[in-house]
């Protein structure tokens, strides 16, 4: 089989949803044909048939070699954001946040760089670290506010926050804030719902 068809057997595979045979797939092209242009996505893709199988310790695994493999890839920040992205599922926030802090680090205008700052945010607020989470979805509201799914998130889950610490002015002035910015938006109601309460 030539590298092409192994790397469109991956893909199909991979669309799918048969993470490890897209896997197989992937990891053939890169033994067999060592020379290939699609090696580099070949390999970036063994990461995500891992990441889509939920075996996030493979997924770290493949994606840490493939930026050993390819340090200047621009897929190197999708890697990234991804080990951070697996860490999060393993509940090991920590290491979480260490590689989205390198997104926002090394790649701050990058897509994932505004996804990077609100799953740090989203780290802090299931571990319980409330002002830690106040601090960061704020970061995503001054820095990202252009962005359309992550900046009315983050406005929501700011104001929430400061309802459940007790700052409840500040909580309805972000709640405003929200409705003046996104008065359309489907989470409208759960703002009118913090406002009521607070």
């Amino acid at each position: 089989k030539s590298a092409d068809a192994q790397y469109y057997l991956g893909k199909t595979y991979l669309l799918s949803k048969r993470a490890y045979l897209a896997a197989a797939a992937f990891e053939n092209l890169s033994r067999d044909y060592p020379d290939s242009e699609l090696r580099e996505e070949a390999q970036f893709f063994i990461g995500d048939s891992f990441f889509l199988a939920e075996d996030y310790d493979g997924a770290i695994s493949k994606y840490q070699r493939f930026i050993a493999l390819y340090p200047q890839s621009p897929l190197r920040v999708s890697a990234t954001f991804r080990i951070g992205s697996s860490y999060f599922q393993k509940k090991d926030y920590v290491e979480a946040r260490a590689n989205f802090q390198a997104v926002l680090d090394r790649y701050p205008n990058d897509f994932f760089a505004p996804l990077a700052q609100y799953c740090i945010a989203e780290s802090h607020l299931i571990a319980g670290q409330m002002r830690d989470a106040l601090f960061a979805y704020s970061k995503v509201i001054t820095q990202y506010p252009e962005t359309i799914k992550i900046s009315p998130l983050a406005h929501f889950k700011l104001s929430w926050v400061e309802f459940h610490v007790g700052d409840y002015k500040q909580s309805v002035q972000t709640a405003e804030n929200f409705l003046a910015l996104y008065p359309t938006n489907a989470l409208s109601k759960n703002i009118y719902l913090i406002m009521g309460n607070a």
